[in-house]
């Protein structure tokens, strides 16, 4: 799981270097990161990488074959997509990228069909994930009682210096 949409720029705050602070100053903001795959890493995690890795190879194998007049926009989508690994997309060149997209799959005469894996296979992921979701969240409220009753301890001895001094000598 990612950061979330449009949350780069708090993510990249975390991650400044001592090195990067120097060179571009302490108020310099990265709201989206220079390359769309990194971008969609960091906000979408893994999974939406990975549905966008889909999206680039299904749009790749919609290529014309022979003499044909779209295959100028074919042309056109994969320039875009190459320029988004070295600069932020915008909403004007998505919005280019899908109509490319939409026109090349409407003229290709391919059926896009998406195979359904086994219902079992399905049934387990889902139940890992489960499992591994409900993991996390018992993780965090555990660690979350164990910070206040750490919390009470704190100020249980801040109240009582001579016992805090028996207990840490």
């Amino acid at each position: 799981l990612g950061s979330g949409p449009d949350t780069y720029g708090l993510v990249f705050q975390q991650y400044k270097s001592f090195e990067y602070l120097k060179v571009q100053g302490a108020s310099t903001i990265s709201a989206q990161a220079h390359n769309d795959f990194l971008q969609y890493a960091v906000t979408l995690g893994i999974f939406g990488l990975l549905f966008w890795l889909w999206i680039i190879i299904v749009f790749i194998r919609l290529v014309p074959s022979g003499p044909d007049p779209l295959a100028g926009f074919w042309a056109a989508g994969m320039g875009l997509l190459i320029q988004s690994q070295f600069n932020f997309s915008t909403a004007s060149t998505c919005a280019l990228f899908w109509l490319f997209a939409s026109l090349l799959a409407l003229n290709s005469g391919k059926e896009i069909s998406i195979a359904l894996p086994n219902p079992k296979t399905v049934l387990l992921g889902a139940w890992l994930l489960g499992f591994l979701l409900t993991s996390a969240a018992a993780t965090h409220y555990v660690r979350a009682f164990q910070a206040d009753i750490l919390y009470k301890q704190a100020l249980s001895l801040a109240h009582h210096p001579i016992q805090a001094k028996k207990l840490y000598a």
